[in-house]
């Protein structure tokens, strides 16, 4: 339904925001809510979980599960790669089937994304994608061992993955 929320830059690594173009500090964001924008979001739905950026299953999730908010404080974004090569060693691969489109694909992967937007971990992960664009855009992060995620995190977090808008699914 047609709801209005206002949207304030106050997190981490404020994707969503990002994916706005709301600006980063919140007295910028305030003038964008007092002069009345609105954008149309798409809203994407992953099982039973209704997300507005992005919903992660694996090893991403259970380090945002798990982060620890003092570390997020004192050194900001840098938390999230810190937590997740500290519990990997732990981590264990899953299999994932995605429907789209009329046909199935299966992954194995210690990291599965499903994205509506531009950004995940404060880096643009597409070129194309808009949060208005009724798509969503699922993609595993890395393969099923351990040093194919690190290789493609890394990848990601120096360069920015900026994958095309047709994943193979």
């Amino acid at each position: 339904s047609d709801v209005a929320l206002g949207v304030l830059p106050l997190g981490t690594t404020n994707n969503f925001a990002r994916a706005l173009a709301i600006p980063p500090r919140p007295a910028g964001a305030l003038g964008v809510l007092t002069a009345g924008q609105v954008v149309d979001v798409d809203l994407g739905q992953a099982g039973d979980t209704i997300f507005a950026n992005h919903a992660n299953v694996g090893l991403s999730a259970q380090v945002g599960a798990r982060v620890p908010a003092r570390l997020k404080r004192h050194i900001g974004k840098s938390a999230y790669p810190l937590t997740a090569v500290a519990r990997l060693a732990w981590h264990r691969p899953f299999r994932a089937r995605i429907t789209a489109a009329g046909a199935e694909y299966e992954v194995v992967t210690h990291q599965l994304n499903i994205v509506n937007g531009r950004f995940q971990a404060g880096q643009p992960i597409t070129r194309d994608a808009t949060v208005d664009d009724r798509l969503l855009h699922v993609y595993p992060l890395g393969g099923h061992r351990r040093r194919q995620l690190l290789s493609a995190s890394l990848r990601q977090a120096l360069a920015g993955h900026r994958r095309a808008t047709a994943p193979p699914f």
